[in-house]
């Protein structure tokens, strides 16, 4: 649907009472495309109707509504006709009997309608029942002094409060850089707070993954299992070699050599080890 949103809601806080008090008022809410309007209709005291507080539902209806909110012809003849129902209250054209039959209806109206339901049905059936029961005078606009409002006609709703479209690009852009500047802005702030929380950069060469495990967990880190060595056993070497230490300087300390045992059995390691040194020994006799 076109034009605007329109809903009608009630005060929740008299919906929910266990009393039976008078609502004091219903809420008109009109949504455009980037504008909104909120209207309180007074239902529970005819005094609270003033003839400015309707001088403003008229200058709102002629401009706002529909030069910011978009509303449709309907919708425009909708709301005057409740708002010209309101002049009558404050000129004294209807009565306080009227006013509170007036009230029930727009209460009834209101509370028939899903919060998030759109008023405009039941708002045309609302001023259906108003030409019905009220005098058709007070519908007539010929009376209706507009001279102090920036329009023609009260049915032809005029576009001279919407800005011109140069003025409302340079609104718009003066906007949008305004808020490039600020996320600028916050994207410097947010770059200097890292550099300021951010570690020293790692050393040449370390691995993220090896600098980021802790020193102990790194140490006690399993390795792979190496294979055991043959031991080695050492014994005199032969007496013929002792022209090799002679020529090293001449001493008289035995020469040793290793051998490789991994031949020799495990449990006659002693023995042979026995062995070795008493074969030497023998031969450095003779």
């Amino acid at each position: 649907m076109d034009g605007s949103d329109m809903y009608l809601r009630p005060d929740t806080s008299y919906v929910r009472s266990p009393h039976d008090d008078v609502m004091p008022a219903v809420v008109l809410l009109i949504y455009g495309t980037t504008y909104a309007l909120t209207l309180v209709l007074p239902t529970d005291d005819i005094s609270s109707v003033t003839a400015e507080r309707v001088d403003g539902w008229i200058e709102i209806v002629h401009g706002p509504l529909t030069s910011q909110c978009e509303a449709t012809q309907a919708q425009f003849e909708l709301l005057l006709d409740v708002v010209l129902t309101y002049r009558a209250f404050a000129l004294g054209s209807l009565g306080a009997s009227d006013f509170e039959l007036f009230a029930d209806r727009l209460i009834e109206t209101a509370s028939e309608l899903h919060p998030f339901e759109r008023a405009d049905d039941e708002l045309a059936e609302f001023v259906g029942w108003l030409h019905v029961n009220f005098a058709k005078s007070i519908f007539d606009t010929a009376g209706l002094d507009l001279s102090w409002l920036p329009m023609q006609s009260p049915l032809e709703p005029p576009r001279r409060f919407r800005p011109p479209v140069a003025q409302t690009l340079a609104h718009a852009g003066n906007g949008l850089a305004n808020e490039l500047r600020r996320l600028s802005i916050l994207e410097h702030q947010a770059t200097d707070i890292e550099r300021d929380t951010a570690p020293p950069s790692e050393p040449a060469g370390m691995s993220p993954v090896a600098s980021s495990i802790p020193a102990p967990l790194a140490a006690s880190k399993p390795g792979v299992p190496r294979a055991p060595k043959t031991p080695k056993r050492a014994h005199r070497a032969p007496a013929n070699t002792g022209s090799d230490s002679d020529s090293d300087g001449g001493s008289d300390m035995p020469s040793l050599k290793t051998v490789d045992c991994s031949s020799c059995g495990g449990e006659d390691s002693g023995s042979d080890g026995e062995a070795l040194w008493s074969s030497d020994a023998e031969g450095e006799d003779k």
